[in-house]
């Protein structure tokens, strides 16, 4: 089930966060006449200097709002309200100084004027947060931000409800309690921890009452007719109503609905990438790949020479992996190990002081500078440069059995680096414990991918991703 709060909103929270948006517009503009007219000694602004207003003020709205700054959640973390805020104007500025170099009007704008307004706008987007902050505090004391829900039913589904929103709601979300839907005169009763407060008929009294705005029918659905009659009842009142689908006690990650054809589909998984999503990823492979092929052209020939030096064997190395869609792949890396060893059962995992590690091997598996070959394997497109990291074959068939969740990295091209690896999970991994953790972090980059997500792990992979304990 979806974080309530992403679904359920009062009006007061719509209404603030619309007036924001005009006052940071506004911000813009009252700014940029006020530093012209300390600058100029008069608020007439000439025409180049309206023009510029102007498009500050239409960025300004679209980059704030691509920055999410007009959420709840944001404006009641101050310290990160402010940084998005910053980091939005920023950007507008920045945008708005290459269209002055591109037009070549640049020379036309008075410097003092553009860091009066720069100084002044980014006050009054910070003065503009803190009345806003003090103003939800006083709506939170006084409950008017508390949306109030009510639940119909009372069985398991209706107590999974209800224990999701008490763990992982917002503070403006309040189950208010349970209304049974069989009962048709009004009573109370206590469940877990809410209460019954009646049947139905209770229900449309608070609702008009004011006590419930939103109301969730949480019944089976083989129950079809008697939450047919509830929804004929509800439907004369100003109120949402949602519906929870029963598959909810399977633990299913739904993600939200999809209707096509009149008929209405709960989503279950998701391409993770699709569209214009997906194009950036494989354009960023494309365009970065070769770079980076080429920036290591030198270090990967001396590599090779170090390898040669140090032990008989080829100086690549192929091992079949599974790719995207669990695909299998022969990904290529510096030979690590000794060539004349007889072969292993399986594929055990290098551990620390590994004798079949050879010395030049040990140093590029503690830097990951093994892993240049793949380059080539990105250049083809078998790989990304940032994705989860492919394990071996039979790594793969003993922890798809361990954990659920361990095949859905392979919704995503496997990649040189990832979210795991910059965060230290990498290396050996000892415990199902240490490979689990390693799944979440990929299966949270896949949820949450985009381009810049994968700019910074490529950025934190030049300071931590070619360094780890556990790397032998």
């Amino acid at each position: 089930m979806p974080r309530p709060s992403a679904s359920f909103s009062k009006d007061s929270e719509t209404v603030l966060s619309g007036l924001l948006r005009a006052g940071d517009v506004l911000s813009v503009a009252i700014s940029s006449l006020l530093a012209y007219a300390l600058r100029a000694g008069t608020p007439e602004l000439p025409g180049t200097y309206v023009s510029a207003t102007v498009l500050g003020m239409v960025l300004t709205a679209n980059y704030m709002h691509f920055a999410r700054v007009y959420s709840l959640a944001s404006l009641r973390r101050q310290a990160v309200e402010v940084a998005k805020v910053v980091g939005a104007w920023v950007a507008v500025f920045a945008t708005l100084v290459v269209v002055s170099i591109l037009t070549d009007t640049s020379e036309l704008f008075s410097r003092a004027w553009v860091s009066l307004w720069f100084s002044f706008s980014l006050g009054g987007f910070l003065l503009l947060r803190a009345f806003a902050a003090l103003q939800i505090d006083r709506w939170l004391k006084s409950g008017r931000l508390a949306l109030k829900m009510g639940i119909v039913g009372h069985g398991e589904l209706a107590r999974q409800v209800d224990r999701q929103v008490r763990q992982l709601g917002e503070r403006n979300l309040r189950v208010v309690g349970f209304y049974d839907p069989e009962e048709r005169e009004e009573r109370e009763g206590r469940l877990e921890h809410g209460r019954i407060r009646g049947g139905v008929a209770r229900l449309v009294e608070d609702i008009q009452h004011g006590d419930v705005d939103e109301v969730v029918v949480a019944m089976p659905w083989n129950h079809e007719k008697r939450i047919r009659e509830i929804l004929r009842t509800l439907a004369g009142l100003s109120v949402n109503v949602r519906i929870c689908p029963d598959v909810f006690t399977l633990y299913l990650p739904l993600r939200g609905m999809t209707s096509a054809a009149g008929v209405a589909f709960l989503d279950v998984f998701e391409r993770p990438l699709s569209g214009w999503d997906l194009v950036l990823k494989n354009l960023e492979d494309r365009v970065l790949g070769p770079i980076l092929a080429f920036i290591f052209l030198i270090p990967c020939l001396l590599i090779a020479i170090a390898i040669k030096l140090d032990s008989r064997g080829p100086v690549l190395f192929r091992q079949q992996r599974f790719g995207f869609n669990n695909n299998p792949i022969n990904v290529l890396k510096f030979r690590t190990m000794y060539a004349d060893r007889p072969p292993e059962q399986g594929v055990p995992q290098a551990t620390r002081n590994d004798p079949r590690v050879t010395r030049v091997g040990r140093l590029l598996r503690r830097t990951s500078l093994d892993e240049l070959p793949q380059l080539w394997n990105v250049l083809k497109g078998e790989m990304s440069l940032v994705g989860p990291r492919p394990h071996a074959i039979d790594h793969n068939y003993k922890y798809a059995v361990m954990i659920d969740e361990y095949l859905g990295r392979h919704r995503m091209k496997p990649g040189m680096t990832g979210w795991a690896q910059v965060n230290g999970l990498r290396g050996e991994t000892q415990t199902v414990e240490q490979m689990r953790a390693r799944v979440q972090y990929d299966l949270s980059y896949i949820d949450n991918w985009s381009l810049w997500f994968d700019l910074r792990i490529l950025f934190l992979t030049l300071f931590v991703g070619f360094v780890s304990r556990r790397a032998y």
